[in-house]
């Protein structure tokens, strides 16, 4: 683009591709050249998706670290953008200048088969629901009700049932 002075939408004509594709791959350039090669190098379960919710991270460490993090706990995109936002926001309020990486324990990402469950209840009580649970297995079920009404049919949905 800079070479031939070309705009992205006159690259994305000359590629086929959309103009976003071509803005979303020139943003992954921003990322660190460890984390670029590691995307290039199709770790399971760390797409460019993926990759895009790092770029902005100021330091490489805490790119791969949040990386790391992705593949471990196998992440999903929106999770990913999650910890990319968390990582950013850290960054911005400088909770962090010492120089360290940012601390990033399992228990500030959520576990995608517990985001699932949360989920489900979700869509069968038809209320805000949060789900945690510690190291051990152990957790807490919370169900929110807005007034009496949502209060009575959670009730009725989970007590009474058939009666």
């Amino acid at each position: 683009m800079q070479e031939f002075g070309l705009t992205q939408e006159q690259v994305a004509d000359q590629v086929g591709k959309n103009r976003t594709t071509v803005a979303n791959s020139l943003r992954l350039l921003q990322l660190s050249p460890r984390l670029r090669e590691t995307l290039v190098s199709q770790v399971e379960n760390f797409t460019e998706g993926h990759a895009r919710a790092l770029v902005g991270i100021e330091r490489e460490e805490d790119q791969l670290t949040a990386m790391q993090k992705i593949v471990a706990l196998r992440l999903n995109v929106r999770q990913a953008e999650e910890l990319g936002k968390r990582i950013k926001e850290a960054q911005e309020n400088k909770e962090h200048s010492d120089g360290e990486p940012l601390p990033m324990s399992a228990d500030s990402f959520r576990d995608p088969e517990l985001t699932g469950f949360e989920d489900d209840f979700r869509q069968a009580l038809a209320v805000k629901v949060d789900l945690k649970r510690n190291a051990r297995g152990k957790g807490t079920l919370v169900l929110h009700f807005n007034n009496q009404d949502e209060l009575e049919g959670l009730y009725n949905r989970l007590v009474k049932r058939d009666e």
